[in-house]
């Protein structure tokens, strides 16, 4: 046909849920994926996935089942392996927890993984463990950010400027240098224009360089 084949079976959708923090389902819930270096945790969200006609304990045990099923296909695709923590809607009755334990149990049979799951809390808590299989399939795609390493979060312009600061007057003072050239991204730039404009004056002149941003 003419839609190429990842869009016609919506495979480019399913490979970035394969990489993305957030996986939706399509019923409106979507699961929150979180790496630790000790752990994985997974919450559960039950989104616009809420039938009013049903209590809250049967809107709970329903979103649970559907995200058992997804959670187990992602560890899966993501070959995510160790300690793995799943933080599913409360539920108060302990046959609807045992209902969803059975489930998840029956969404892993197709797993080659050796896996090990305990039962849920009566915070909502399930642990489990999964062997790896291979390397993450992150490992094939990504590699860590040089400028969060690996937290998902960069330093404020306001921090780099000032390490940049502190750098440059480690790097000149032993003397010997002319010029001076400090490469940043544009807004980190343009805030020590603005911010440092006085200080980085004062260096010129008492180190005798130019510097350049």
């Amino acid at each position: 046909g003419k839609k190429p084949i990842f869009e016609n079976f919506g495979i480019d959708k399913q490979i970035k849920n394969s990489f993305g923090k957030i996986v939706t389902i399509r019923s409106g819930i979507y699961l929150i994926i979180e790496h630790t270096e000790a752990l994985h945790v997974i919450d559960i969200n039950s989104g616009h996935r809420v039938n009013k006609e049903n209590s809250q304990e049967d809107n709970a045990l329903a979103v649970n089942i559907e995200s058992a099923i997804e959670l187990a296909r992602q560890l899966r695709l993501r070959d995510m392996g160790g300690i793995i923590v799943i933080d599913f809607i409360d539920m108060r009755q302990a046959k609807n927890r045992q209902q969803v334990e059975r489930q998840l149990k029956a969404a892993f049979k197709v797993d080659k993984a050796n896996i090990e799951i305990s039962s849920i809390s009566k915070f909502g808590l399930l642990e489990m463990s999964r062997e790896h299989l291979r390397s993450p399939l992150s490992d094939y795609s990504h590699r860590e950010c040089a400028y969060c390493g690996g937290t998902g979060r960069v330093r404020s312009r306001e921090n780099i400027a000032r390490a940049a600061m502190r750098d440059i007057l480690s790097r000149i003072s032993g003397g010997g240098i002319e010029t001076l050239s400090l490469r940043l991204a544009p807004e980190t730039a343009e805030y020590m224009h603005n911010s440092f404009r006085r200080e980085i004056s004062e260096i010129e002149k008492r180190f005798a360089i130019r510097i350049s941003i």
